[in-house]
């Protein structure tokens, strides 16, 4: 049939099919590719979302490799870094309100457990020793870092024990701990003991 003076060839079918499914072949490339660039890109994020839930509730120090390699007790790792956590967020305030306190024989008594805890103190006249190696010192403001000395690394029988700096944002220096992180779980003592030295 002839419109307009031209003649319309028609496609045969074997082209057509063959034009259909190069077009299927690419949609599928494109597809596939789309599927797993989307599957690494949410790993990506489950990755970093896992990290972040587990370290959640953990300070980690410099040096804290090496403290991983000496550390030769039956405690997990993570237990120091949790408590270290909450050593370094408590710390502050537990200096403020026993400074305000009217007897800090009573302070201590009213939040024994927690201040055992969280600063490694077994009795009234720890805490009192502890406190007064601050008496110098103003407000400590917030955290900033930590660092382990890995030359000061001992291990003795009970205890891995370390020396340790800690910045706080009110300091212009930071403060030096004697720390022991327990060899295993000790229902007498703290998992962890921090000491301040002057």
């Amino acid at each position: 049939m002839k419109k307009n003076g031209k003649s319309k060839k028609s496609i045969p079918a074997k082209t057509k099919i063959i034009i259909l499914f190069v077009i299927l072949l690419i949609l599928l490339i494109v597809c596939i590719y789309l599927y797993f660039n989307s599957v690494e890109i949410m790993n990506r994020v489950l990755d970093e979302q896992s990290y972040e839930s587990l370290m959640e509730d953990k300070v980690i120090p410099n040096g804290s490799f090496l403290f991983a390699s000496n550390y030769e007790g039956d405690l997990d790792e993570y237990d120091f870094y949790r408590s270290l956590y909450n050593f370094v967020n408590n710390l502050p305030d537990y200096l403020k309100d026993a400074k305000k306190a009217k007897n800090l024989e009573d302070y201590y008594t009213d939040n024994k457990q927690e201040l055992d805890e969280n600063l490694g103190v077994l009795n009234f006249e720890e805490f009192k020793t502890f406190v007064d190696g601050f008496n110098s010192y103003g407000d400590l403001g917030k955290y900033q870092t930590s660092s382990i000395d890995t030359d000061t690394f001992e291990n003795t029988k009970y205890y891995l024990s370390f020396d340790m700096t800690m910045s706080f944002s009110g300091l212009d220096s930071p403060l030096e701990f004697r720390v022991s992180f327990a060899n295993r779980d000790m229902s007498n003592r703290s998992t962890v003991v921090f000491e301040k030295v002057d």
